[in-house]
């Protein structure tokens, strides 16, 4: 956690330095939560139910134009995965739409990549993974804009079964 503090803080720095109006690219860091929901039976567990996770999400964005841009998206969440405990990791890629206006830009993006979940009860697992969400910026200063929220639906498929989670982030957001 402290490293990852300090390489927010570098970025935050550096940010505050680039010159260009239009913004090249962009950095998002923050706390992420995610309703994980478990399947409704696992082995010898039954009838189980969700679970709330907190972790962090970060992505990186290229802007082809101040509209579209390509997202990798990657986010941690830790707590009760599986019976057991657990971690679970996303890597997620694609297109990124955005609508400036002002202050306000609100941002939408469909993703797809891999998810991969390492807990004490299913061992480790690698699944495909799909995002469809988005979200809302609020420009603080030049080149630093609050993510005042983003929402996403990510789809995994674990232990045979579809998971349908839900995840919300919140953070900085640095434009180069």
């Amino acid at each position: 956690m402290k490293k990852l503090l300090i390489v927010f803080s570098i970025l935050l720095l550096g940010g505050t330095f680039a010159a260009a109006q239009e913004s090249k690219a962009e950095v998002f860091g923050g706390y992420s939560f995610l309703r994980f929901n478990r399947p409704a039976t696992i082995g010898n567990f039954a009838n189980l139910d969700g679970t709330n996770t907190n972790g962090w999400n970060a992505a990186l964005t290229g802007n082809v134009n101040r509209y579209f841009g390509i997202t990798a998206d990657f986010s941690g969440h830790y707590g009760e995965i599986f019976p057991g405990g657990g971690n679970l990791h996303n890597f997620l890629f694609g297109p990124q739409l955005r609508l400036p206006a002002g202050r306000a830009s609100l941002f939408v993006h469909a993703l797809g990549g891999t998810s991969h979940n390492s807990g004490n009860f299913v061992g480790s697992q690698t699944s495909a993974a799909y995002a469809f969400g988005g979200g809302l910026d609020w420009k603080v200063r030049d080149h630093v804009s609050l993510r005042v929220g983003q929402l996403d639906y990510i789809g995994t498929h674990f232990v045979d079964q579809r998971q349908d989670n839900v995840r919300f982030s919140t953070g900085l957001v640095l434009h180069f």
